[in-house]
């Protein structure tokens, strides 16, 4: 058999075979949860904070609350000299 496949072409078919028995069945596919990429976009509920002093966007509740679910208070705002420094180590990679 290997003679008239050729040795190139009987390694692929034996690939191709142990492939096949990798791949799930369609029952079992269709019998789990759709995967999350094929879901519809779900808006999550804005959690309520006890600092909204501190919220500049959406993101922030979200941040502030699992901060003090962790029992840890927020850093304090950077100076404008280590924002500078931020942003040119994240634009250049390098540190000024």
């Amino acid at each position: 058999m290997v003679g008239s496949l050729g040795r190139c072409g009987f390694r692929n078919g034996v690939i191709l075979v142990a492939m096949a028995c990798c791949v799930p069945s369609a029952e079992l596919c269709r019998a789990e949860q759709p995967h999350w990429a094929f879901r519809p976009i779900a808006k999550p509920e804005v959690p309520d904070v006890a600092q909204p002093g501190q919220v500049l966007n959406g993101i922030d509740r979200f941040i502030l609350k699992r901060l003090a679910v962790e029992n840890v208070r927020p850093a304090p705002s950077a100076d404008p000299a280590t924002l500078l420094r931020r942003i040119h180590l994240d634009l250049t990679g390098l540190p000024p």
